[in-house]
């Protein structure tokens, strides 16, 4: 029996866009659970050969599958809705092979020309053009290169984590010779928090609540950005690409058809 595609041009992406804001919505639910309801204590670690102390933010739970499952889907949905609107632009123009088109995320501007080569070989040059002109790479559009540092690791590694988004200016560190904030790290074999070191003799002083939130872990671009913030940056970025693609496609098919 053969299958019958009866999704309308420029579908399939779309509704991979769409469940995109339920998906973020759920996530904010999700973590907004978490904290209200996961404790932490500040707890201080010595060195012993420098009386030196490390503070930290030790949660009491660990965070949630179901928090890193829903990111992984919204970062997957979003990439694959810009390749998959890329294919939707061939197939309508009459090339029903699709294979091996992408959208062509590059490295560089001097990686960009191999990877259209490879990528969009098959699409029409009009969308070529757009595609370059969106420059999809490292020191172009930095949503885009962010998009793609993203969801490139996220299928083998822990990305997703807990940061601070508030008052980290809220204390004061008493009485020591050497200190130092250090950019928050979070240690996920501990479920801790590390934030501040501190010489030995020195103490610190809270003034102020800190505000907790899901960030994106230590990789390259926006490492320690709020996941949710980002993401929605993500979906506005994409859904803007694909009605693009889609318009300039039914607009050279109407011309091709006279």
């Amino acid at each position: 029996m053969k299958l019958i595609d009866d999704l309308a041009p420029f579908e399939s992406p779309k509704l991979l866009i769409e469940c995109a804001p339920e998906n973020i919505d759920r996530l904010d639910k999700y973590c907004h659970e978490y904290f209200s309801g996961s404790p932490y204590e500040v707890v201080e670690k010595i060195d012993h050969m420098t009386k030196a102390k490390t503070c930290c933010f030790r949660f009491q739970k660990k965070l949630p599958s179901k928090i890193r499952t829903v990111s992984h889907s919204i970062l997957n949905d979003l990439r694959h809705a810009l390749d998959q609107a890329v294919c939707e632009s061939v197939i309508v123009l009459g090339n029903k092979n699709a294979k091996e088109t992408y959208f062509p995320f590059a490295r560089d501007i001097s990686d960009l020309p191999e990877r259209m080569n490879k990528a969009c070989k098959k699409v029409h040059p009009e969308i070529q053009e757009y595609l370059k002109n969106l420059r999809p790479y490292n020191d172009g559009d930095a949503i885009l290169w962010s998009l793609s540092r993203h969801s490139g690791p996220n299928k083998h590694q822990r990305i997703i984590q807990i940061g601070i988004t508030k008052g980290l200016e809220g204390y004061e560190i008493v009485d020591s010779r050497y200190t130092f904030i250090i950019n928050p790290r979070w240690l996920d074999e501990t479920n801790e928090l590390e934030f501040a070191k501190i010489g030995y003799g020195g103490h610190l002083k809270f003034n102020y609540k800190f505000v907790f939130g899901i960030v994106f872990g230590d990789i390259e671009v926006i490492g320690g950005d709020c996941v949710l913030d980002t993401f929605r940056t993500y979906f506005s970025k994409v859904q803007e690409i694909v009605s693009e693609i889609e318009l300039k496609t039914m607009r050279i098919l109407e011309i091709e058809q006279g």
